[in-house]
């Protein structure tokens, strides 16, 4: 017989322990019984946790897959798809379209005493003066288009990266850098967009404090204060797709990293991603230029393929998340 305490084997007529002095069970049955017993109990035990892992399955809608190897074989697949790559070739075309639109050859200033009769002869003494300043504003417009033009060109290197990986079948898993390089952007931009808003928000206040005083231009503050809302909805808007956009990234950088998915990808960042591609495809009407109209057109195709792949990656990930009859032993 074995002691329930420190469980030291004794005879089967002991009544103590003689190891530990601990009182032993008084039972007749053999120490063979005893065992059987015991395991019943144990297999009792383990039928009764299956019954709650099955009943709390059973109650979950979506079950987490098992596989981190399953996992990035989907990330490949949805990083790789043809709306993806549509994207991204859309996204660098426009960048590279809005280069040459910088680059374009300044126009002439011209001013004659047609158009400023009263200046008679003065206006074509001032031309070569005015063309000389005009060209020097045209570089220092081209330095700045480069100059802002440098986060998004990192998002498309970022994108680039984590394009190439999905596409190479020949390695496990997503280039989570460029994940991070789109991540790190996406937030830096978001903080400028908060800052300007603040800036422009709070001096919209200031001036409509100031309006409303006056007796004379009092009559604009209702104007100036619609103006005031309006820029914040619109700067509200732009704040909540950058962070939503910057939490996708975040998930979809999460699922490559440690091999698990998770379906709750905004789909406000996809519907303003048609809604910007739209809007973008309306304005082309009013655009001028060989260039202007390349760079409109990408950019619309960028911003609607994006919305595409966001909705078509949120609907594999809740596929994947479906419990499968036939894997139901595995949880």
């Amino acid at each position: 017989m074995f002691c329930p305490n420190c469980g030291y084997q004794n005879a089967d007529d002991d009544r103590f322990c003689q190891n530990c002095g601990t009182a032993l069970p008084d039972t007749g049955r053999p120490q063979s019984a005893q065992a059987e017993t015991a395991q019943q109990q144990t297999m009792g035990q383990q039928t009764a946790q299956q019954d709650t892992r099955q009943q709390a399955f059973q109650q979950q809608p979506y079950a987490q897959p098992s596989s981190g190897g399953a996992v990035w074989m989907l990330l490949k697949q949805c990083c790789s798809m043809p709306a993806a790559l549509v994207a991204v070739i859309a996204f660098t075309a426009s960048l590279l379209f809005k280069l040459l639109q910088a680059f374009q050859p300044p126009g002439s200033f011209i001013l004659s005493s047609r158009t400023l009769p009263p200046l008679y002869g003065v206006i074509d003494e001032l031309t070569p003066l005015l063309d000389q300043l005009y060209g020097y504003i045209s570089k220092i417009s081209v330095g700045a288009t480069l100059v802002g033009l440098i986060p998004a060109i990192l998002i498309a290197v970022g994108l680039w990266m984590v394009y190439a990986s999905a596409a190479d079948k020949t390695k496990p898993g997503i280039n989570t850098n460029g994940l991070m390089l789109i991540k790190v952007i996406l937030i830096i931009d978001l903080v400028c967009i908060c800052i300007l808003t603040a800036v422009l928000e709070i001096g919209l206040l200031l001036i409509i404090a100031g309006v409303s005083g006056n007796y004379y231009y009092r009559s604009m503050t209702g104007a100036l204060f619609a103006v005031w809302f309006i820029l914040a909805v619109v700067f509200t808007l732009m704040i909540l797709f950058y962070a939503k956009a910057v939490r996708t990234t975040t998930l979809i950088r999460d699922a490559a990293r440690f091999g698990k998915l998770s379906d709750r990808v905004s789909l406000y960042v996809a519907v303003i991603s048609y809604i910007i591609g739209g809007m973008t495809v309306l304005r082309l009407f009013t655009t001028h230029g060989i260039f202007s109209i390349l760079q409109g057109l990408c950019s619309a195709t960028a911003s609607i393929a994006f919305g595409i792949f966001l909705f078509s990656y949120r609907n594999r990930v809740r596929a994947a998340f479906q419990p499968q009859p036939g894997n139901m032993a595995q949880y």
